[in-house]
């Protein structure tokens, strides 16, 4: 067939009889491709510093140029040819090709840190001044691959696109929901598309196509910033929890929603030995960002940016979780003691490593951040506690001018102000819930002073409890803590001490993991194993010491040793810390905090799956209507293929089918002849008069008959469609299939 419509003559494909709605519905197909593709260019390649309407004209525009010719008489040379002109001009202009895509490479490297907080080198060929090239030929490329399955209506050509983009959104990499949304619509597209050229058989395939395209969409939307259903997250815990743990933790890993009593118990979950038995935290998870009712890690992209940072300290030897073992070194000539740590039935998804611990064995030097812990059996760590830092920060101070020194103090210096830019995080419920609580002036107050104050107020006005249940829902862990229940156990004590820290200008940080004390470590011989139970499991704060690193703060009853108690003013008499600068509006008065009731608790785990309801149905009501249209289509073809007699009685029952559906049931039914020639008046009673004949009869039933009674049924099917609303018409065909 041919068509002049764009100036061209050009051969269209036939697609169900609309001989021009195929090139529209392939450019609609290009459109929404191209729009959904330049989100994710924007986003994902931020250094060539354009907008996604510039992505968006630049493949839709080669896209239509390519759809025009695919549609030409030499359409079937327009794939093989772009697939060599893109090659050959990348290598003639090799040199620029390779700079421009090495700096997309580059932005994608960059991605890839601020989703996962890994180090990663950018490419030595990368070439600022040539990115416009690269642009060039990632767009050529995806004109190429989606102009040519909007033609074919196929998506085996889009699904190198299809697949990096979903799997992206799916791993947080596309955040973008925008971008998704329209490649989802572009790829359903093409498949309504493809559905009118299947034959019998492959509709299900392309409903379950249909299947996937959804779920990809919801999972992508759910991942990204758009909608907000905590799916990801859920799906990561769930992910973490079959594969690390072999049984319930005690601890609750961050989560504070609604916590439950403390589930100890005499399980074993690490295997310990020491070279010098003494008491013990081994540090497993490190948690930053307090949302309230979670304490979360903190965000790759945040970590992103103190990337220059840990390279220069990681490069150096410089580690945030070993720091105390790197200071000890300048005022200590202790010897480091061995100690071997197995893991049992305790998660397995990271280390446990002590504070003091020597070497870099345990840490990952491409890992961002200092929160995280590799596994390592074997290490060495300079025995001590809380005491014998101190006097490493005191030792610190008066030889600073030491050159080693001095190189030391200059890297803790930086990272220092890293931990004071990440680690003062509140929200502004909690330091609401502070300021009313401890009713302090703003004025500078000594690291001793505040440590004083903090467990004074928790000794006096909280009472442990292993068994109390925290049913705070949705609202501020710390405030149903403090001004509600009243009582609680370590995860209670150690985040509000550090919420307390950080009210007060301290960088501090919440810990989960095992605690050894001193009078159990005693009772073992040294290299023994002591096995530490989930009775051993502890939730503690720990606060940055200046020049020496994070420390431990002891605040639960039965945890605080006396020699933590005895440290002196005079420790850090010149250390001052002024108030978080993070101010939020003061309440004057508590407010009045309704008991959540217990329907409500899991509302936001409810809303997510209502939320997933809508695209559940929608699919279910596919797969249904699909199912009754392929037995409708059976029953026409059975007509097809039946002799006269059969086919008669066949089609006269069909059209009595379709006018029980009709408003208009009395009045006769003209037909034209089979040829188109005249009026042959043909009425519903001559109708009913030859399926009689054809049921109970013995002659044999003529062609010219059985013509007949199609051509009644099919005027009997275009009386019904006039008579029936847009509603109706849907009605009938989608859902209960009568034509």
């Amino acid at each position: 067939m041919k068509n002049e419509a764009l100036g061209l003559t050009v051969s269209l494909r036939k697609d169900g009889g609309n001989e021009r709605g195929g090139f529209w519905t392939g450019l609609v197909i290009l459109a929404l491709f191209a729009a959904g593709l330049a989100f994710v260019c924007a986003e994902a390649l931020p250094s060539a510093n354009l907008p996604w309407a510039v992505y968006f004209l630049l493949i839709l525009v080669c896209g239509f140029v390519l759809l025009v010719l695919y549609q030409t008489n030499f359409g079937r040379w327009v794939l093989p040819a772009g697939l060599g002109i893109v090659p050959a001009v990348c290598l003639i202009f090799h040199r620029r090709v390779l700079g421009g895509l090495g700096v997309l490479g580059d932005d994608l490297l960059q991605l890839y840190t601020k989703r996962t907080g890994r180090l990663t080198l950018g490419f030595a060929l990368a070439d600022q001044t040539a990115v416009l090239w690269g642009i060039a030929v990632v767009t050529a490329v995806i004109a190429l691959l989606v102009s040519y399955a909007a033609f074919k209506g196929s998506f085996i050509p889009v699904l190198p696109l299809l697949i990096p983009v979903y799997i992206g959104t799916a791993l947080g990499f596309v955040t973008g929901g925008a971008g998704v949304g329209f490649v989802s619509a572009g790829a359903i597209l093409l498949l309504m598309q493809r559905v009118g050229k299947v034959r019998k058989g492959q509709a299900l395939q392309l409903v379950f196509a249909a299947v996937l395209v959804f779920i990809c969409l919801g999972i992508g939307l759910s991942a990204g910033r758009n909608l907000h259903t905590g799916l990801s997250e859920r799906l990561a815990r769930t992910y973490h929890e079959k594969k690390y743990h072999t049984q319930k933790p005690s601890m609750p890993e961050g989560q504070l929603a609604n916590l439950g009593v403390w589930n100890k118990s005499d399980t074993p979950a690490l295997t310990v030995a020491m070279e010098v038995p003494e008491k013990l935290y081994l540090r497993g998870e490190v948690y930053e960002i307090y949302t309230g009712t979670s304490w979360e890690k903190q965000n790759p992209e945040v970590l992103s940016d103190g990337e220059s940072l840990f390279y220069w300290l990681h490069e150096d030897g410089f580690f945030g979780q070993g720091q105390i073992g790197l200071a000890s070194r300048f005022a200590s000539e202790e010897t480091p003691a061995a100690l071997a740590v197995e893991t049992v039935n305790a998660c397995s998804g990271h280390g446990y490593v002590p504070y003091a611990v020597c070497g870099n064995t345990a840490f990952d030097a491409e890992r961002l951040g200092d929160n995280s812990f590799g596994s390592s059996p074997e290490m060495t760590y300079l025995p001590g506690s809380v005491p014998e830092w101190y006097r490493v920060q005191q030792t610190l101070a008066a030889d600073q001018d030491r050159e080693n020194i001095a190189a030391y103090l200059a890297e803790e210096q930086a990272y220092a102000a890293y931990v004071k830019e990440n680690d003062l995080q509140m929200t502004q419920d909690s330091w609401e819930v502070v300021d009313r609580q401890l009713s302090t002036a703003d004025e500078g107050r000594t690291l001793a002073e505040i440590r004083t104050i903090i467990r004074d107020y928790l000794a006096q006005r909280v009472v442990y409890d292993e068994s109390v249940r925290t049913l705070n829902g949705s609202g501020d862990f710390l405030q149903y803590f403090l001004e509600q229940s009243g009582s609680g156990y370590n995860v209670h004590y150690a985040t509000a001490a550090v919420l307390m820290l950080r009210y007060f200008g301290v960088p501090a940080r919440y810990v989960e993991g095992y605690f050894l004390p001193a009078d159990q470590a005693e009772a073992y011989a040294a290299g023994q194993p002591v096995t530490l139970t989930e009775e051993n499991a502890h939730a503690w704060a720990e606060y940055y010491l200046n020049g020496v690193g994070f420390v431990p703060f002891e605040v639960t009853p039965g945890y605080v040793d006396d020699e933590e108690l005895e440290l002196g003013s005079d420790d850090d008499a010149e250390q001052y810390y002024e108030g978080n600068q993070m101010k939020f509006a003061r309440v004057q008065r508590p407010e009045q905090v309704a008991e959540p009731e217990q329907d409500r608790v899991n509302f936001s785990f409810k809303a997510v799956y209502l939320l997933w309801l809508v695209p559940v149905v929608l699919i279910v009501l596919l797969v249904i209507i699909a199912r009754k249209r392929l037995l409708f289509r059976k029953a026409m073809e059975k007509m097809d293929a039946a002799d006269n007699r059969e086919a008669i009685t066949l089609r006269y029952g069909y059209a009595a089918a379709l006018l029980s559906h009709s408003e208009g049931k009395g009045k006769d039914t003209g037909t034209e002849d089979a040829l188109g020639r005249g009026k042959d008046v043909f009425t519903d009673a001559q109708a009913a008069l030859l399926n009689r004949e054809a049921m109970f009869s013995s002659h044999e039933m003529t062609d010219g008959q059985r013509t007949q009674m199609e051509n009644y049924a099919k005027a009997v099917l275009d009386r019904c469609k006039k008579d029936w609303s847009f509603g109706k018409r849907i009605k009938y065909r989608l859902w209960e299939c009568l034509y």
